[in-house]
């Protein structure tokens, strides 16, 4: 036993031990430089590009920015815009700013060079509520109502679009709007206006349909600058109004929109007042 000690110690403090652990440690080192190296050529540790913005450009012109940024682009959806000529970038994802690795991808959705048509459904001879859902199903919309003597009040007699009957099967651009004729009911039906106030237009025009009248005329007062205030202005004046007698089934409904906060809490002020009075003190309009 103590001569294996011996041995043992003697090699532990022989050179010849230290010079194969000095080479083992190199080769270690060795080892974690060149897989560091490895994985930064791989991933590009550290590189990261600046996304462009690449939103109203066209693809020939977006494809060479890309090249040059070493990014690549895919087309993920396109969408049909009349005010814009195809190949235009709508928008882009991730946006402009977002830092990313080289050769990521850029995914745009740009517009198109020729709407989307689809068939004409068939939205007549059943009632007004089941024709709505057939057209909004297929990406078409409600452009107005009108009516024609029919036993059957707001039952679909025709379709139309831009003024003339499209029959069933006909191609038509998505997002359309559909005209459709309701019979009268008997005696030149009417109904209650409703109340628009205090919408924006396309919450107005919605309901304005769904009680069978149409939005007429569409004033902006001077508070609207930008298509984004139309878009975000409210209803405070409308004629007939709400309060007026029943009113013909079809009339138009003029609205005028705002952004005015003044003329907003007027409109509240009075909505108010009138929601407060008794039951008694409200007088019946027909």
């Amino acid at each position: 036993m103590p001569d294996n000690k011996k041995t043992f110690w003697r090699f532990f403090l022989s050179r010849a031990f230290w010079k194969s652990i000095g080479i083992m440690a190199l080769i270690v080192i060795v080892l974690i430089i060149a897989i560091q190296l490895v994985l930064r050529n791989y991933t590009d540790h550290g590189e990261e590009i600046q996304v462009p913005n690449l939103t109203g450009m066209e693809l020939k012109n977006a494809d060479e920015l890309c090249f040059q940024k070493q990014l690549k682009w895919l087309i993920q959806d396109s969408i049909y815009n009349k005010n814009l000529p195809g190949g235009v970038i709508i928008d882009q994802y991730p946006p402009a700013g977002f830092r990313v690795k080289k050769n990521r991808k850029v995914f745009f959705t740009t517009s198109r060079w020729y709407p989307e048509m689809i068939p004409m459904p068939k939205v007549y001879d059943m009632s007004f509520r089941q024709a709505k859902r057939v057209i909004e199903s297929q990406g078409l919309f409600i452009d107005s109502v009108e009516y024609e003597p029919y036993f059957a009040r707001t039952y679909v007699l025709k379709q139309k679009y831009e003024g003339f009957i499209i029959d069933e099967g006909t191609p038509i651009e998505k997002g359309a709007g559909i005209v459709l004729v309701l019979g009268q009911g008997l005696s030149s039906e009417t109904d209650l206006i409703p109340e628009l106030l205090g919408l924006p237009k396309d919450s107005a025009t919605v309901l304005a349909l769904d009680a069978y009248f149409n939005v007429g005329a569409v004033v902006y007062d001077e508070s609207i600058l930008s298509d984004e205030d139309s878009i975000n202005a409210l209803v405070y004046k409308q004629f007939p109004e709400h309060q007026s007698k029943q009113t013909r089934l079809g009339s138009p409904i003029d609205i005028w929109l705002t952004l005015d906060s003044l003329k907003l809490y007027v409109v509240d002020s009075v909505r108010f007042k009138i929601d407060s009075l008794p039951a008694e003190v409200i007088i019946p309009l027909n």
